[in-house]
């Protein structure tokens, strides 16, 4: 073999692997473009189900009118006498001894 054949099959060699690293590389990033787009269709596809779902109560309180906040505020009040009204009857039962505490 001459030198030039030498440097020719060198050379040969470092284009053949460049190209196969290219080739990697554009598979590389043709599969990234293919899971950005799926990604792009599923959040266009989640704000339009967003869109579309009814709100809870909580997420459209901002939306409520003055008649809405003093219906909502009366149901808080009424919980609230409720839960007061239980209170004394939770703590003094947890105080008491217990019925079966004599066995």
């Amino acid at each position: 073999m001459n030198p030039t054949q030498e440097f020719d099959l060198g050379e040969h060699l470092v284009a053949e692997n460049t190209r196969k690293k290219v080739n990697q590389l554009n598979d590389r990033l043709n599969e990234l473009d293919r899971r950005e787009k799926i990604a792009k269709d599923r959040m266009t596809s989640l704000r339009e189900m967003n869109k579309t779902r009814e709100k809870s109560r909580w997420e459209s309180i901002d939306q409520l009118n003055a008649n809405d906040i003093m219906k909502f505020q009366a149901w808080l009040d009424v919980g609230e006498v409720m839960l007061n009204d239980q209170l004394p009857e939770a703590s003094s039962s947890s105080q008491s001894p217990s019925e079966d505490a004599d066995i």
